[in-house]
């Protein structure tokens, strides 16, 4: 909904991604899939339950 400040390839090597809750401000699939195609070892700690929907996006996640 707002553009963000900044474009991922600008964005420094992120080694962990923290989700507070699945809220779509804090859960975008689309987000975090674009992170993981720049830096697949980023690792993604999500809320119990959470990492079955990473995992069905297709995003291999620590859950």
């Amino acid at each position: 909904m707002i553009p963000p400040v900044m474009s991922m390839k600008d964005l420094p090597t992120i080694d962990v991604v923290v989700v507070s809750h699945n809220h779509y401000d804090h859960l975008d699939m689309y987000s975090l899939k674009k992170l993981h195609k720049i830096n697949p070892e980023t690792i993604f700690l999500v809320p119990m339950g959470d990492g079955k929907r990473l995992k069905r996006g297709r995003l291999n996640s620590s859950a």
